[in-house]
């Protein structure tokens, strides 16, 4: 499974925010899960073309992600509203979507993502309701604390073995270029 149950993204907004240029919580989606050809997407194929491309999609993005096959009925939803410097912590799992901003004001915000090791080790995380993509984004992260990689027996209970020809395990931005 390319994102670890276990994951939580981290939004912080650089400047205040308001409804209408914040982030939106799908809570229903939570528990009865939804069609998103997830079953589709490989995380290797992903490093090997899909990161390359991401500066060509700055208003729309045509490249082939998990996403729900119709427009999504974004009812019931959850927008956190929070102060400059503030912080949402929430389970990657947890369908959320940028909400289609009238505010009128730019929305900057910087965002990352953190698993803990013993949560990997002992299988824990979030439910899986609806998630079958292939391969694992947890090449991708580090230790804080001396930049130690993932332990491979850690991915190997995650990574199935899922490479598509031409699949690239972790992706490095070509020389020049940022992530």
């Amino acid at each position: 499974m390319e994102r670890p149950l276990a994951q939580l993204n981290w939004w912080m907004p650089l400047y205040g925010i308001e409804s209408e240029n914040s982030l939106a919580f799908h809570p229903r989606s939570w528990s009865e899960g939804m069609e998103n050809h997830s079953e589709d997407f490989n995380y290797y194929e992903w490093n090997a073309v899909g990161r390359a491309q991401a500066a060509r999609h700055t208003r729309t993005d045509s490249r082939s992600q998990p996403h729900p096959p119709a427009d999504l009925d974004p009812e019931p939803q959850l927008r956190f509203v929070v102060p400059r410097g503030g912080l949402v912590v929430f389970s990657a799992a947890q369908l959320h979507s940028t909400v289609r901003n009238t505010s009128g004001y730019t929305r900057f915000s910087t965002d990352f993502r953190t698993v803990n090791l013993a949560d990997l080790r002992a299988g824990h995380g979030a439910p899986n309701v609806d998630s079958r993509p292939q391969g694992t984004s947890l090449r991708d992260f580090h230790r804080a604390s001396d930049g130690a990689e993932m332990p491979d027996e850690v991915v190997a209970d995650y990574d199935h073995g899922e490479y598509p020809e031409g699949g690239v395990l972790v992706f490095t931005p070509p020389s020049g270029e940022s992530a």
